[in-house]
């Protein structure tokens, strides 16, 4: 692991990935169990597959707030496109050495949807989790030699 996915890997980690639902408002963390309201509004969807996802600061470069803004609403817009339900999400980091990231909540029938999502908008990774499973982080970026 490069010097960077690992510094990236405790980032994210030390992430709470905080999503805005009809059934109300959740925080996630990777390999944490899911909030069990959360997880059955997630079983009524009857989508198999769901991630939290960014535009934001891709490839881990901090960007204006303005460009930020701009890439959500292409991704947004991307989702809808594809056919993934969207909703609000924040990523927080606890250590707060880093801005908070507006994203999304995606839900997709298939999980290459997501990944390829993010690989549009240059992200790292992204949480995702199938059905209601613990979420993990999933890389989308090809392991530094």
């Amino acid at each position: 692991m490069s010097d960077l996915r690992a510094a990236l890997a405790v980032a994210y980690a030390a992430t709470r990935y905080c999503v805005d639902t009809p059934a109300g408002r959740f925080a996630l963390r990777a390999g944490q169990p899911l909030p069990p309201a959360f997880a059955a509004w997630l079983r009524a969807q009857g989508t198999p597959c769901w991630a939290v996802l960014t535009a934001c600061n891709p490839g881990s470069q901090r960007l204006p707030d303005a460009l930020n803004a701009a890439a959500n609403r292409a991704l947004a817009d991307a989702a809808a496109q594809a056919g993934c339900p969207v909703f609000p999400a924040c990523n927080v980091a606890e250590r707060g050495d880093w801005p908070d990231e507006p994203g999304f909540l995606l839900l997709a029938a298939e999980a290459g949807v997501l990944r390829a999502l993010g690989r549009r908008f240059a992200q790292a990774a992204l949480l995702g989790g199938q059905g209601d499973e613990a979420p993990d982080l999933v890389w989308l970026d090809p392991p530094a030699e």
